[in-house]
């Protein structure tokens, strides 16, 4: 299946595991988690769930991006999700199979993009770039 779009957002995914969590009677919306039913096994099945939904959505749309791009010739993964070696792995073994590269820094440099930012954003506002609070989004 292919994607219609590059956008991807993983809002949805946080409802999916609060509705199975609630499904598998660990979390209660009135109580909030049952801590005795959250299992060393319950997380490990719901963390392992998410990397395969998060490294599916990777895949769909980067492929997405190389049917409408196809002078690509790969693609990088950066951020703290770059660290995940799964994820690594699968957008190895696409690329791989797409005949294209795949990058990733090393682990030691994939860091949360937040602090970048708020970085970027100091430097700016000591330069006097600032933007009024109503500012849309670019």
């Amino acid at each position: 299946k292919m994607a219609q779009t590059l956008n991807f957002s993983f809002s949805g995914l946080k409802t999916a595991v609060l509705y199975d969590l609630v499904k598998r009677g660990a979390y209660d919306h009135n109580k909030g988690p049952i801590k005795e039913a959250i299992t060393h096994e319950l997380m490990q099945q719901v963390s392992s769930s998410l990397l395969v939904c998060i490294a599916d959505i990777f895949i769909e749309r980067i492929s997405t991006a190389f049917a409408k791009y196809p002078e690509l010739n790969g693609c990088a993964l950066v951020g703290g999700v770059a660290c995940n070696q799964y994820i690594r792995e699968r957008l190895t073994t696409f690329c791989t199979k797409e005949s294209k590269k795949f990058v990733a820094p090393p682990r030691q440099f994939c860091t949360d993009n937040g602090a970048m930012i708020a970085a970027v954003a100091k430097h700016r506002f000591e330069q006097g770039q600032v933007s009024s609070w109503d500012a849309d989004v670019f």
